[in-house]
């Protein structure tokens, strides 16, 4: 693991969505070595997340921070996991 410190990695989805179960899977992959702490949040059944990222989907908050949007880069993962123990 990069640290002892956990991230809140949040991944806004909707059921059906083949890229959110792409990043999904990416994300419990790496998981445990980054010492993520995963949560999925389903848009369609709150009209605000949908207004907010219907069009975007998946959309990966890191630690508060958003991170990815359609797809989840590994390395990026890895850096900003990183740059987030830093701060």
């Amino acid at each position: 693991m990069l640290a002892e410190r956990r991230l809140r990695t949040v991944v806004y989805s909707r059921p059906g969505c083949h890229l959110c179960e792409v990043a999904w899977e990416l994300l419990e992959q790496h998981a445990p070595r980054l010492g993520l702490d995963l949560a999925k949040l389903d848009i369609s059944s709150d009209p605000e997340l949908e207004r907010l990222y219907g069009s975007e989907i998946p959309v990966v908050f890191l630690d508060g921070h958003k991170l990815f949007k359609y797809r989840v880069d590994p390395r990026r993962l890895e850096a900003a996991c990183r740059a987030r123990r830093r701060a």
